[in-house]
């Protein structure tokens, strides 16, 4: 694995970090458009098996 690979995984890791950070604000608060958050949830729930079996894979 080079430079690029960790750049671009550590980069996947990060936007899954944005997506829960929106996830669990809006069902906290309850402020955030419901669509946003069904969909950063979506994602999360997708997202982190699929790029933690990458990461797994890489190492």
């Amino acid at each position: 694995m080079d430079r690029n690979d960790r750049l671009v995984l550590v980069a996947a890791w990060l936007v899954l970090a944005a997506f829960a950070v929106i996830a669990v604000a809006g069902h906290v608060t309850g402020r955030l458009p419901q669509g946003l958050v069904d969909c950063a949830t979506a994602w999360l729930a997708v997202g982190t098996p699929v790029i933690a079996w990458t990461t797994w894979r890489a190492v």
